[in-house]
């Protein structure tokens, strides 16, 4: 039996015009979006894509040496980052239950690891790394604590062997590489398999451009960004938000906790004391410089697990 050509056509005519409907509907969205991506274009900081390397990373040592880094723990107090961070750790939202040997990337002035010394095991170790010797001196000045190993170090060429890590803290860092890939890897060869990470990172929207104008950082996309960290077989196990509000306005940046698959094959990237290059790292401080601040520098000094002293330039701040 022969279908009516009249009703088919009908049907093909309502079709069109609802896709013709849904392109028309899609224009202030699209619209909308295309605002979005040009403001946060003109507000993001592209210091880091602009300038070499050395160059860039001697640019973030003094702002964090300046004033700004002075008054990082008062603008963590007002932006709720501390209270949020106490809460993900008290209540176990990130568990550091058996966590043994903990590493802090980007220590700045102690925020994570006030929480870590809190919330940790008492016989749990604690390390944390930071590109700015100034901020480590802050940080020990405010913790009071002689527990945490603080060293300048670089989250691109980290001065650990493989597999020395079961628990890494990497906040609002990585966003200081120009190749997150690089920061990446090196947390991931530093973890033991099934290791976890707690990271958090500048996410690219209009908040997160003015966070990067302020601090000269990048912003990065939270899908790439989970696929490049899945690539290197860091896994994602949970997302975070601070508040409900944060979820909503999609505030906060990118807040997730990775687990670290199977054991990596070696490559060309693993931890080589012969290859390493001692100028990407800051020189080393006389004693005497610190003296007066009661901290002195120990160079050279061989971390737990490493059968020879690293010719990657380390330096570890701790009490006298």
């Amino acid at each position: 039996m022969r279908k009516p050509r009249g009703k088919s056509r009908s049907t093909e005519s309502s079709t069109e015009a609802k896709k013709k409907w849904s392109l028309f509907r899609d224009i202030p969205r699209v619209i909308r979006d295309w605002k979005k991506q040009i403001m946060q274009q003109m507000v993001e900081a592209n210091l880091i894509h602009r300038m070499q390397h050395d160059q860039y990373r001697k640019k973030v040592i003094r702002i964090y040496d300046g004033h700004r880094g002075a008054l990082l723990v008062r603008t963590s107090q007002l932006s709720g980052h501390i209270r949020y961070g106490d809460r993900l750790f008290r209540r176990r939202q990130f568990d550091l239950d058996g966590a043994k040997n903990i590493l802090d990337i980007g220590s700045g002035a102690g925020q994570v690891l006030s929480h870590l010394l809190k919330y940790s095991s008492a016989d749990a170790r604690i390390t944390g790394i930071d590109l700015s010797r100034t901020m480590l001196e802050r940080a020990r000045k405010r913790l009071q604590s002689n527990r945490p190993r603080l060293v300048v170090s670089d989250l691109s060429r980290l001065p650990f062997p493989r597999d020395t890590f079961d628990c890494v803290t990497c906040c609002y860092v990585l966003e200081h590489l120009p190749d997150a890939r690089l920061g990446l890897q090196e947390i991931a060869r530093v973890l033991v398999p099934r290791g976890r990470v707690l990271l958090f990172v500048t996410e690219d929207n209009f908040g997160g451009a003015w966070t990067s104008r302020f601090w000269k950082c990048c912003t990065h996309n939270r899908e790439s960004l989970l696929d490049l960290c899945q690539s290197l077989d860091l896994e994602l196990k949970k997302e975070f938000w601070f508040t409900g509000l944060h979820r909503w306005f999609r505030a906060g940046g990118i807040c997730v906790e990775l687990v670290k698959a199977a054991p990596q094959p070696a490559t060309a990237t693993d931890f080589d004391e012969t290859s390493a290059t001692p100028a990407t790292f800051v020189p080393p401080m006389p004693e005497s410089a610190l003296s007066n601040s009661g901290l002195r520098v120990l160079q050279s000094e061989p971390v737990e697990g490493e059968t020879s002293v690293s010719t990657r330039t380390r330096s570890i701040v701790s009490s006298n």
